[in-house]
């Protein structure tokens, strides 16, 4: 299975240290994979915590393959 070309984001986080953490956007998902791929897995993902860049939700990378594996199995079975 292919995944989406993941982004990073960059941000100043506990004791002012500068963090990164790699994340895809839902247009991500549903350019890469396609309109019934995107509509489960974003009801798969729809509970977990988002990361919200310029108030726009955003999921994180580990989140977005977990769920992509699991809608990969279920519209390929």
């Amino acid at each position: 299975m292919k995944f989406c070309k993941k982004r990073t984001h960059s941000y100043i986080g506990i004791d002012n240290k500068e963090t990164t953490t790699d994340y895809v956007s839902f247009n991500d998902v549903l350019e890469f994979h396609g309109k019934e791929f995107h509509d489960l897995w974003s009801q798969y993902v729809s509970s977990i915590p988002k990361l919200y860049i310029n108030s726009i939700p955003n999921i994180y990378f580990e989140d977005y393959k977990f769920y992509a594996y699991r809608a990969f199995q279920y519209l390929n079975s």
